[in-house]
């Protein structure tokens, strides 16, 4: 029998609930950004580097304070900076 998510982690029904409720240009703002952090990670999967600058976008990794690496997708899109904070780096399962 499946485990049940703790209530904390979000699952894609959640997350489609939440953009069902963004506006369409918000949500074009959510593809371009999934589009991006999807293929950093699986070149970074595939390449097993650290270093996540390909194309349009990257992840950049932080760490402040002695603390993390903290993660962040950033990305440009008509010509604005995005920045969206990701979490604390995460395992990649290969």
């Amino acid at each position: 029998m499946p485990q049940k998510r703790k209530d904390n982690i979000p699952t894609v029904e959640k997350v489609l609930a939440y953009c069902y409720q963004l506006g369409t240009e918000d949500l074009h703002l959510v593809r371009d950004a999934l589009d991006i952090l999807l293929e950093q990670l699986e070149k970074s999967e595939d390449t097993g580097s650290d270093k996540a600058r390909y194309g349009v976008g990257y992840i950049e990794k932080k760490t402040i304070n002695n603390c993390g690496p903290y993660c962040y997708l950033r990305f440009r899109r008509n010509g604005i900076h995005h920045s969206f904070y990701l979490g604390k780096e995460r395992e990649l399962s290969i």
